[in-house]
């Protein structure tokens, strides 16, 4: 099957609701979502998810009861650094769409204020913000909470936000943000904050401590539950789930870094957390 663009997410699998088809969901880079048969090969549905230029799908779509639930991200903090470039105006997002037809049901924005002009940059272009925030990796369900949990990027511009670099909860029927835990504020960066111009680089300069990957959902022995998830800054985080994301413990197992930390790949058990680190 030839996609519009570049392919990144894996690939889930499910039948179609009232139908006797199975198919395959998965993204590209140009944020749209697909449903493929899985027998012929045959295009069931294609839905462009997010119109931002610099949209894209990374996480693979999750599915549950129906539906569809797409990650948003962006690669703005890329395009953003120029000097002539209006930084920033993309919010991620999770999109829930119909899982026979593509119809979207609802967004949620993981940013919910929409960028507005902030101030110029020494070229005298206009800036925008909050933005970014993206959402990488594929959402994690919490059938007994009906909800919908995420990780989120970083800012890409200032004001940052407090649902940046953070775990975002939103409800599974509407979409509306139940809570959010930040793991690292006032964390905005664009690529050229690492040299070149810095032109529009923000003021709230952070680390770039991004979640790269999905929260998992653990049911531990005594039956607490723990949302686990690991960070580019070398941190592993256990939140509680039904307690509106309260810590339940956090330990350190790498120094963290851009490129560096825990990005993706962790797996979990009633035990353990298995975490697989980079100090670059």
């Amino acid at each position: 099957f030839k996609t519009e663009a570049v392919v990144r997410t894996a690939i889930s699998f499910a039948p179609i609701s009232g139908t006797d088809q199975f198919a395959v969901f998965f993204g590209d880079l140009r944020a749209n979502a697909y449903a493929v048969n899985a027998i012929t090969g045959a295009l069931v549905w294609k839905t462009k998810v997010e119109d931002h230029p610099a949209a894209r799908i990374t996480g693979a779509p999750t599915l549950y009861s129906g539906i569809v639930y797409v990650p948003v991200t962006s690669i703005e903090e890329v395009t953003g650094s120029s000097p002539s470039y209006q930084c920033c105006t993309f919010r991620g997002s999770v999109v829930a769409l119909d899982i026979a037809t593509g119809r979207q049901i609802w967004k949620g924005y993981t940013v919910p204020e929409a960028p507005r002009p902030t101030k110029r940059n020494a070229m005298e272009t206009q800036l925008y913000g909050p933005s970014g925030a993206g959402v990488w990796s594929a959402p994690t369900i919490d059938v007994q909470r009906q909800a919908l949990y995420v990780a989120t990027g970083d800012n890409y511009s200032d004001p940052p936000s407090e649902t940046s670099d953070a775990i975002v909860a939103f409800d599974l029927a509407t979409g509306r943000m139940l809570w959010h835990w930040q793991a690292t504020a006032n964390d905005s960066y664009v690529v050229s904050c690492y040299g070149g111009d810095r032109a529009n680089c923000p003021e709230s300069n952070g680390p770039d401590h991004d979640f790269g990957q999905s929260p998992i959902l653990a049911s531990l022995r005594g039956g607490q539950r723990a949302l686990v998830v690991g960070q580019k800054s070398g941190v592993v985080h256990a939140l509680d789930p039904d307690q509106q994301g309260k810590i339940l413990w956090q330990t350190r197992v790498g120094k963290g870094g851009a490129l560096g930390g825990i990005m993706w790949g962790s797996a979990a058990d009633e035990d353990h957390v298995y975490v697989a680190n980079s100090d670059v």
